[in-house]
């Protein structure tokens, strides 16, 4: 048997149960909940961490901020697509 075979036959005999489900949903809002919290953390320090004024430096650490927040969200959104 080749491990590849192996490994597929193990997947096959395996039967989820409602424990196993439980265990999925709870990493679905686990992960959902981690991309929220990223997404908001960059849009506070973005927004209300940074100074009005500043220059390019503070401009470009602003639009930083934000595209990683965006990306955060789009994570989460993803991971709940995946469910």
């Amino acid at each position: 048997l080749s491990p590849s075979t192996a490994s597929s036959e193990a997947n096959r005999n395996y039967n989820f149960d409602e424990s196993d489900e439980q265990t999925c949903k709870s990493c679905l809002y686990t992960g959902v909940a981690t991309c929220s919290a990223l997404s908001l953390y960059f849009l506070k320090n973005a927004y209300l961490d940074l100074p009005e004024k500043g220059g390019a430096k503070v401009l470009l650490q602003k639009r930083f901020l934000i595209g990683m927040s965006g990306l955060s969200a789009i994570a989460g959104i993803y991971r709940w697509h995946l469910g």
